[in-house]
This record gives C-alpha cells, sequence and structure tokens, in this order.
C-alpha cells in the first residue's frame, strides 16, 4: 500500500506543470513528438525542458 501513496505522489509532481504553459516535462514533450536529450544537435531544435536540470526537449526539424 505504501507504494501506491509514493507513485501517487510520483505522479501529482511529475503531472503538476502540466497547466502551466509550453513545454516543461518529459510527457509534454513526448505528446509533441519530441524527445528528452542533453542538447539539441543537428538536424534537431530545441522545443523545450524536460523539467530536469541539463535535459533539452528535441524535435527534428521539418
Amino acid at each position: 500500500m505504501r507504494i501506491h501513496y509514493l507513485f501517487f505522489t510520483f505522479l501529482l509532481v511529475l503531472l503538476g506543470p502540466l497547466s502551466a504553459q509550453g513545454i516543461s516535462n518529459p510527457f509534454t514533450c513526448f505528446k509533441n513528438r519530441g524527445l528528452c536529450w542533453g542538447k539539441c544537435r543537428g538536424n534537431w531544435q530545441q522545443i523545450g525542458t524536460c523539467g530536469i536540470p541539463g535535459l533539452k526537449c528535441c524535435r527534428k526539424r521539418k
């Protein structure tokens, strides 16, 4: 039962910023066809952050 509470708390912390504008966590990054990387290189462009310091949300340029 304690695991359920821990999981629920983790979800609240992770999904909390969903109400904010823009891309600021891994879920919204993936929803916008992006991937979390350290740096966007080559033909990838940064479209937001992943909520973890140093990780950028990157998507292939069209």
